[in-house]
């Protein structure tokens, strides 16, 4: 939100916000993947054995739903409104549909789309961001910043 105001400080926070979403998301999935069986078993042994695979499977999404976040604040702040609505239509589809397909598997199949979808929306959030960014480099525009191309160190 702080590129708002200033957009050519966009390149500079997408890539600190990035990095810290990222660093902040790894920490609380290696918690959870390392915790998952003793903070289920505080529901008891029976729900521990049935919800961990989700738990863990929920875990590893959300390294995947970080940047989706953080990519679809940094299109909508640059301004690039169709993108936005582009990118959020067909990411939340890709995980509806994938939610549907593999929901009849259990937990387990639940989770893994979950995942799955998250991916695809992070695909399809990636194709948008890099599309609007060289749309903007081509009208001279400095508001853009390819998340791909650049380290995030």
């Amino acid at each position: 939100a702080e590129a708002s105001n200033t957009p050519s400080e966009l390149p500079r926070l997408l890539k600190k916000t990035m990095s810290l979403a990222i660093a902040v998301t790894a920490a609380g999935m290696l918690f959870v993947l390392l915790a998952a069986p003793t903070l289920l078993g505080l529901f008891g042994a029976g729900y521990a054995q049935e919800s961990g695979t989700l738990l863990r499977l929920l875990a590893v999404a959300a390294m995947v739903a970080a940047p989706n976040y953080v990519l679809d604040v940094a299109v909508n702040v640059s301004g690039y409104r169709g993108g936005f609505l582009v990118t959020n239509v067909l990411g939340t589809g890709s995980l509806l549909v994938l939610l549907t397909m593999l929901s009849s598997a259990g937990p387990a199949g639940s989770g893994a789309a979950w995942v799955f979808g998250q991916a695809c929306y992070l695909l399809v959030a990636l194709t948008v961001w890099r599309t609007c960014s060289s749309r903007s480099r081509m009208r001279g525009e400095t508001t853009g910043v390819d998340p791909v191309a650049q380290p995030l160190s």
